[in-house]
């Protein structure tokens, strides 16, 4: 982690425009060193309760291959 993340994956409600730290995209963690410019990255917005059994199925498919 000391020099930023490979990976980012945001679920958020929060859209950027409303100045709130939860609606901050990817860039802005690129901008600070929390993430690496070359990160695969991702933004999803969603409601993370109607989402989860999406992920957690997709997660489970791939660690079964």
């Amino acid at each position: 982690y000391r020099e930023g993340l490979d990976y980012a994956f945001y679920i958020t409600t929060a859209q950027e425009f409303d100045g709130s730290l939860s609606g901050a995209l990817v860039r802005e963690a690129i901008s600070w060193g929390k993430v690496t410019q070359k990160a695969k990255q991702s933004t999803l917005h969603a409601e993370v309760t109607t989402i989860l059994p999406f992920i957690y199925a997709a997660l489970v498919s791939k660690l079964q291959k």
